[in-house]
């Protein structure tokens, strides 16, 4: 094991993570565009919306890791898993349709209001998370 703290070593785990979201994001964002002719700013906020979402995801990870890592039987994990990933999802979907219908914002200005609300949902994650490798007994 490296010898830093606990946190650090989580925010290692977490930059795996992240070359293969760009490259998923990048993927799909190219891909759509061509396929949708769609404007090269509306490819940029699919890119912004997918990467923030696969971060979510991550973060959604840690959290369930964290807080139902006691849990022995994996389906009732996995169930809390995608409920947690549900959850996570709606208020920056909602934010963003609200925000784009409300205020008359163009489709990539919701795309980027979403990918702004999964980040910061992300952050709470890994930061209700922090500790989730000081204790490993705990989720033995």
């Amino acid at each position: 094991m490296i010898p830093d703290s606990a946190f650090k070593k989580l925010l290692h785990c977490i930059r795996e993570a992240i070359p293969s979201a760009i490259a998923e994001s990048v993927a799909m964002a190219v891909i759509l565009g061509v396929m949708l002719k769609l404007s090269p700013l509306l490819m940029i906020g699919i890119f912004v919306a997918k990467f923030s979402f696969s971060m979510l995801i991550v973060g959604a990870n840690l959290f369930c890791e964290r807080v139902f890592g006691f849990i022995h039987s994996k389906l009732i994990l996995v169930m809390l898993y995608m409920i947690t990933i549900f959850v996570s999802a709606i208020p920056p979907l909602l934010i963003a349709i609200f925000a784009s219908a409300f205020l008359e914002l163009e489709m990539y200005f919701g795309l980027i209001i979403f990918g702004a609300v999964s980040l910061l949902i992300t952050l709470l994650y890994v930061f209700i998370a922090r500790n989730v490798l000081e204790y490993p007994e705990i989720n033995s």
